[in-house]
């Protein structure tokens, strides 16, 4: 970004992605970021491995069918600082609903393949949504049957994250009875440092 390149030297991402689409195996890996990183541009909402991620963020989103949800960029690399993708420089903050997250899918796979994992925060004055994460095998069965999660997904080799969708009350604790919920089930199925009612999970 901070050089100055000659119009004609920019390298064509398609045809790249299509040189590299042609190779072996050893090169999917490659495939994949080019495609990422290439996502925003015009046309591409219509391959398959966009359209992928568009029938994936629907399966989840209708799962947990919240009005709103809050996109939060986790850095992997040292130096590069995680950042909310709603928050403006005034100290408010844009909340995004089912479609206008689905029409960041493009600027969210290049984020991702910049080095950002992309996280979700359900928004909801009705309900609260209840993680239970890095839960074993043996275990998610257990919760599936004693409190039918909105949601079960994998989030590692043998780790599962469940969400559980909890109507709120008005009650004057109301919070910190149901961030005592959240370490009560992470203590007995999942990861027993894990606390917070308001709590991100992958997209």
């Amino acid at each position: 970004e901070s050089r100055n390149i000659e119009p004609e030297k920019i390298i064509d991402l398609e045809s790249v992605h299509r040189d590299i689409s042609s190779g072996n195996n050893a090169w999917s890996g490659v495939s994949a970021v080019v495609s990422d990183l290439n996502a925003t541009s015009a046309g591409s909402q219509l391959k398959p491995d966009h359209q992928a991620k568009i029938r994936a963020w629907d399966a989840q989103s209708s799962a947990l069918n919240a009005p709103a949800y809050r996109i939060t960029c986790m850095s992997r690399i040292d130096g590069k600082a995680s950042f909310n993708l709603g928050k403006n420089k005034d100290g408010s903050e844009k909340l995004f609903t089912k479609q206008e997250v689905e029409k960041k899918i493009g600027e969210l796979r290049a984020k991702n393949a910049q080095g950002y994992d992309i996280y979700l925060t359900p928004m909801d004055e009705n309900y609260h949504y209840v993680v239970i994460d890095d839960i074993k095998s043996e275990n998610i069965q257990t919760v599936k049957e004693k409190y039918q999660p909105c949601l079960v997904q994998s989030s590692s080799d043998d780790n599962f994250q469940a969400i559980i969708k909890v109507s709120k009350s008005d009650h004057k604790e109301e919070q910190k009875i149901a961030n005592k919920l959240v370490v009560k089930l992470n203590e007995r199925f999942g990861d027993p440092k894990f606390s917070g009612v308001v709590h991100p999970f992958r997209m």
